[in-house]
């Protein structure tokens, strides 16, 4: 994949009129000290932490759904490995694992006033459809991904809030 020629491809199918939004009285603010980052979220969203990512999951989802909505926020190191160099190596590793992949869009954006980009993928898994949207970031040497996964027929019912999380996004770096 060659990044200097940006891909932009706008469709996912067919918007519901089913969005749900934030209000400001309904955000709480999530910090990560072990990774420096902080984030608002909507106070009905459950949070779960693990050594490699922090998972906001829609209180309307039900903990029985196989695949659930998300937003994931992932900190790694970026191993010396440029911001376009990571990306590249992302879409190569979804293209060669991700069942019936279908890159959607990427672009060129920034992330808390850092060049990013961001990715937009769809895919098989077991008998859903499924979209991503990825933010990836790299600053002082570590990759900031903000991932927000869903049901291809559900992606635009959390996407105004999850693009007001990502707005709220903070690195606080120690």
């Amino acid at each position: 994949l060659n990044l200097v020629n940006i891909m932009s491809i706008s469709h996912l199918g067919a918007t519901t009129n089913n969005s749900t939004e934030l209000t400001t009285n309904d955000l709480l603010l999530y910090q990560s000290h072990t990774y420096g980052v902080r984030i608002h979220y909507p106070s009905d969203w459950e949070v779960t932490e693990s050594p490699s990512r922090n998972t906001f999951i829609p209180g309307s989802i039900s903990h029985l759904d196989k695949i659930r909505d998300y937003l994931d926020i992932i900190v790694i190191s970026a191993e010396n490995m440029r911001l376009h160099e990571l990306v590249s190596s992302e879409i190569n590793y979804y293209r060669q694992n991700f069942q019936d992949f279908k890159l959607i869009e990427l672009v060129q954006t920034t992330l808390v006033n850092n060049p990013a980009y961001k990715i937009t993928y769809g895919y098989q898994d077991a008998q859903e459809h499924i979209t991503r949207m990825i933010l990836v970031t790299v600053k002082d040497g570590v990759a900031y991904y903000i991932a927000y996964h869903a049901h291809t027929a559900e992606f635009f019912r959390y996407l105004p809030t999850i693009e007001k999380m990502i707005r709220s996004f903070q690195i606080n770096l120690p």
